[in-house]
């Protein structure tokens, strides 16, 4: 006797994607992205002139925005944004 299964059809979904927003202002850049189901934790980086990328914050989860301000608790490493440098950001959200 042979006993087959069912068949199932299965369409693997690509991984979530974080779409990043900025917008400049005096010496802060505010940033705001979409929220990724089921994250554990978020982090901001920031790099400037060729460096590489460094913590600017932990953003708690449910949290979709990070203000880079200068001089703020924010800012977790010595160097804050400055009026006429131009800054690369990227967020990394931990999801299961």
């Amino acid at each position: 006797m042979l006993i087959t299964s069912n068949e199932v059809n299965a369409t693997p979904a690509a991984a979530a994607t974080v779409t990043l927003n900025a917008v400049a202002g005096n010496n802060r850049v505010d940033l705001s992205w979409n929220a990724i189901a089921n994250a554990t934790a978020q982090r901001v980086y920031r790099r400037f002139g060729g460096n590489p990328y460094m913590l600017a914050g932990t953003v708690p989860v449910g949290t979709v925005t990070f203000a880079d301000i200068k001089g703020s608790n924010g800012t977790i490493n010595a160097v804050d944004p400055t009026n006429g440098t131009t800054y690369t950001y990227k967020v990394e959200v931990d999801v299961p």
